[in-house]
């Protein structure tokens, strides 16, 4: 019966182990591997400000769901981290401390392109109902933490993009379920000298990711000011997900199950 208790056991660790190693996807997909060029293929929002911009902001930015994996029925993508790069011509590569980011998920019914602005009322109703907190607080970027990035670097035919390592590990990831709506990401950055650097951007004929935003009082972030109007451009953006399997889902309430089980046979 011991020998049984253990196989059992040694059976059910495997099986609630068991789950889809993580996996990385960028949007707009087309940009993975492609330097962004253009009038807007660069941006400092929502993480940093330009010299004329010196204000605490709210951002909004949403992703099509279909450049999302399909899941199946009661699946969903948990999102454990979300990592940008710096715009290969005109980023800095110094290194940024940022003091107070906060980072909200969602999943909207709005549909990409067209997120509503024009008022504070206007950013809420964006809002998905299952918006929750993934980050708050701060956190250091380097754009020197690979020696290969501390160089100048200009995009062509033979170069590639900056990599992705500027990174937001989720405090609380996110379960997002890409049938019931597309994925906003909104970000409050309320730091009171917010650094200057510029992101790969990506502004595209057929928009799979676009942004809004808002300036808040410096004095008193809970005070809004003017929205802008929102655009066919947002920051590329390399997600880091899992998929749960449904049996690691389903392995605790199995373990206990079988456990009960051992027990009773052994009475």
């Amino acid at each position: 019966m011991i020998r049984t208790l253990a196989r059992v056991t040694c059976t059910l660790a495997c099986l609630c182990a068991t789950a889809v190693g993580a996996d990385t996807l960028v949007i707009p997909p087309s940009f993975e591997n492609v330097c962004a060029t253009g009038t807007r293929a660069f941006q400092p929002f929502p993480f940093a400000t330009t010299p004329s911009f010196n204000y605490p902001y709210r951002y909004q930015q949403v992703y099509d769901a279909n450049a999302f994996p399909a899941v199946g029925p009661g699946e969903s993508i948990l999102i454990s981290e979300i990592r940008f790069r710096i715009d290969e011509y005109s980023g800095g590569l110094e290194q940024i401390t940022y003091s107070d980011i906060t980072v909200n998920f969602s999943t909207t019914s709005r549909a990409v392109g067209a997120l509503a602005t024009g008022s504070t009322q206007d950013l809420d109703s964006n809002l998905g109902p299952d918006q929750m907190t993934a980050f708050s607080g701060g956190f250091l970027w380097d754009a020197c933490g690979t020696p290969d990035t501390c160089v100048a670097h200009i995009c062509g035919p033979d170069f590639s993009p900056m990599p992705f390592d500027q990174a937001i590990p989720l405090s609380q990831s996110f379960s997002y379920d890409p049938t019931q709506g597309n994925l906003l990401l909104e970000v409050y950055a309320l730091d009171p000298t917010p650094p200057n650097q510029l992101f790969d951007a990506a502004d595209v004929p057929f928009p799979i990711t676009t942004r809004a935003r808002e300036t808040l009082d410096p004095a008193n972030p809970t005070i809004h000011y003017w929205p802008t109007a929102a655009n066919d451009v947002g920051l590329i953006t390399q997600f880091v997900y899992t998929v749960p399997e449904a049996d690691a889902l389903l392995g605790p309430a199995a373990a206990m199950l079988a456990l009960g089980a051992v027990r009773r046979a052994r009475r």
